[in-house]
């Protein structure tokens, strides 16, 4: 018996055929919210103010104990991005499961 190579003990899958729409909805989905959650992340401390103004008037504690002060539907998609990206990922796991039979195994 051989010794394991690098990533060789973690199992591959791929569709055998073309994926199902439904799959690549939601894949599609889930990185798009993953990367505007990314950019929410980075760009609320650098472009947000740290006092209140007219705009801006909903505040969001942030790493470090920092509160900066975001306009209110950024302080909504912030929040919910993360349930989001959960919820399609969750989906993404059943989907998966619901379409084992169209899954193969690589070696």
């Amino acid at each position: 018996m051989r010794p394991a190579e690098v990533g060789e003990s973690m199992a591959r899958w791929q569709f055998k055929e073309k994926a199902p729409l439904s799959v690549t909805v939601v894949m599609v989905l889930f990185l798009v919210v993953i990367v505007l959650n990314i950019a929410a992340a980075w760009g609320i401390p650098e472009w947000c103010p740290t006092v209140p103004d007219a705009a801006h008037t909903v505040p969001i504690r942030y790493r470090g104990g920092a509160t900066y002060f975001v306009q209110p539907w950024l302080a909504r998609a912030t929040h919910d991005g993360d349930w989001l990206a959960i919820g399609l990922g969750a989906t993404c796991f059943v989907l998966f499961i619901l379409h084992r039979d169209k899954l193969e195994r690589l070696r």
